[in-house]
């Protein structure tokens, strides 16, 4: 399977609730078990913990003058100083702390986690592991650096070993959102919306205002099509911060690919009142405008967003097909070449050049470009869909990874996807999400029966989680509503020798304590609506709207937010 670039993870660095700790020195057989998430320093840790660095540092620097400390209250007060210059942005002063606080004392796992926080704000990942490391060692049960350690190795591409530290720090930590969530963006960086899906939905019930988890669950919805939901995770977040100006571009982007153009250009429209320098956030609302007809006004904001950027794909792109759509094709393929010159690979742009192409009379030229888009997605249904109408070739029929593990049903792969197929469900392709490269295992197929009938679950092996003393292997169940055709979701079926608890309510509620300790509840009766869930406890039921197949088709394939997002 293929890993999406490392640039997509730029977003995994996760500001941490078990972040950068405030502690005063356990003792060192204390040390050596466990540390308080946050410790209460006397003086000035107390003035830390209300806010005013400037005096706090004062009051420690004054504190550690007192004659007759010890090497572990000595050890504690630089590491509290060192939290005070980390939260006042003084980065180079928090490291010297921090490191005179090794010095003295080594045994107190805090200052590793703080040092090792302080060196990814340095950009130093590598160094920060062995940092975390030492932390883990000396404090087994310290949540933070197990989920600081694996924002390291999110940066280090080590992602198999970035889950396990968030599965370890959300099993020390369960109330605690940002180790789960940090979970959930690894699983959608590795293609695994389903299961990141439900990691967010975990996080959003573990602190219902958590903005963080509405934004990501969003994104793991676009990347399915769920416009509408996705949408209301959106609006959510804003009504926990109205004037936040990635939610509102995110939330703008999603109108556009719901094709609710007037929703879309009121969230660009304040963006932009916002964010008067934002490139993006003209080149959006120029594309807003364009999908409205609204050809002058779009043509404005493209030419400001240039201005600002001129090497802003999207904006030649979106300029491209307003140009197209108001019968000024050359002058959008001026623009189509422009973005092909700023990004050999941006498919949207070669899209967008064949459509041009064709509409001009240029066959050979825009099968050309169809054929190049379709090299680069091999799932771009619009350069097929064109490629078959300009030459009549059609896409290569998908591949058979494996079959005869489980009778009538095999696992086939189409682009970097793989899916499975029953004989008897021949229209019927289902997603399967994996853990690591080796290819899945499906181990048992059934169709229940009332208050169920219509829901179908798939089980397969989807590979291993490392984990001490060895990997342990991972089933998962997909839930599948054959009826309207919607992947309801991915839950673990077993991890290792750990069961999930499957319960299946006389009430037409499936309740699912997965093995990691995150549930779910999945409300599976016809009288309650089918396919609708709730993401956790006190979270309100929300409707899937995934056909199992994949996305509906399109119209035409525009540059989109999961462009934007994904590629």
């Amino acid at each position: 399977m293929t890993r999406t670039p490392t640039g997509r993870r730029t977003a995994c660095l996760v500001a941490m609730a078990l972040g950068l700790l405030v502690a005063t020195l356990p003792s060192s057989s204390s040390a050596q078990q466990s540390v308080d998430p946050v410790s209460a320093p006397v003086i000035g840790g107390e003035t830390l913990l209300r806010g005013d660095f400037v005096k706090a540092i004062d009051s420690l620097t004054h504190e550690l003058d007192a004659p007759g400390l010890t090497n572990d209250q000595r050890a504690g007060l630089f590491n509290d100083r060192g939290v005070a210059h980390w939260r006042k942005g003084d980065l180079g002063a928090a490291l010297e702390d921090f490191n005179k606080a090794a010095t003295i004392y080594p045994e107190l796992a805090a200052v590793y986690s703080n040092r090792g926080n302080t060196l990814l704000a340095l950009q130093s990942p590598t160094e920060a592991v062995r940092d975390f490391d030492r932390a883990v060692l000396l404090a087994p049960s310290y949540a933070a650096a197990y989920n600081n350690r694996a924002i390291a190795e999110v940066q280090l591409d080590q992602l198999d070993a970035a889950i396990a530290d968030f599965s370890k720090a959300a099993e020390l930590a369960p109330n605690a959102p940002a180790p789960i969530n940090g979970r959930g963006k690894v699983h959608l960086d590795l293609n695994r919306p389903y299961l990141a899906l439900r990691d967010f939905s975990r996080a959003i019930a573990i602190e219902p205002s958590y903005r963080p988890g509405y934004r990501n669950r969003a994104l793991a919805r676009l990347s399915l099509h769920q416009y509408a939901v996705a949408i209301d995770d959106l609006t959510n977040a804003l009504t926990i911060a109205p004037n936040d100006p990635g939610l509102l571009f995110t939330r703008g982007l999603a109108g556009i690919a719901a094709q609710n153009y007037p929703a879309a250009l009121a969230d660009l429209d304040k963006l932009v009142a916002a964010t008067p320098k934002s490139t993006a956030a003209f080149a959006e609302r120029g594309h807003a405008y364009a999908l409205l007809g609204s050809f002058p006004e779009a043509m404005n904001d493209f030419a400001k967003a240039i201005e600002l950027d001129p090497k802003n794909r999207e904006a030649y792109v979106h300029r491209a097909e307003a140009h197209l759509a108001s019968n000024e094709a050359e002058l959008g393929l001026a623009d189509a070449d422009r973005a092909l010159k700023i990004d050999q690979r941006f498919v949207a742009a070669y899209r967008v050049r064949a459509r041009i192409e064709e509409a001009l009379g240029h066959k050979p030229d825009a099968a050309a470009d169809f054929e190049q888009a379709a090299s680069l997605d091999p799932q771009d249904q619009e350069a097929w869909d064109g490629l078959k109408r300009l030459t009549g070739k059609t896409q290569p029929p998908v591949a058979v990874v494996s079959s005869g593990q489980l009778p009538g049903w095999s696992v086939v792969q189409s682009g970097d996807r793989l899916l499975a197929h029953g004989d008897k469900l021949p229209e019927l392709s289902i997603p399967l999400e994996l853990i690591g490269t080796d290819a899945p295992q499906l181990t048992g197929w059934e169709e229940k029966g009332a208050p169920y009938k219509g829901i179908g679950v798939l089980r397969y092996l989807a590979g291993q989680m490392p984990a001490k003393p060895a990997p342990e292997a991972i089933e998962l169940a997909v839930i599948i509503d054959l009826i309207h055709r919607q992947v309801l979701g991915i839950e673990p079926y077993r991890t290792g020798d750990r069961a999930a608890s499957w319960t299946w309510t006389e009430s037409g509620e499936l309740l699912i304590k997965g093995p990691d300790g995150v549930n779910s509840n999945f409300r599976l009766a016809e009288s309650l609506g089918m396919g609708q869930r709730s993401a956790g406890p006190g979270a309100p039921a929300q409707t899937h709207k995934q056909v199992a197949n994949g996305p509906p088709p399109h119209k035409k394939k525009a540059f989109t937010l999961f462009d934007l997002f994904f590629n």
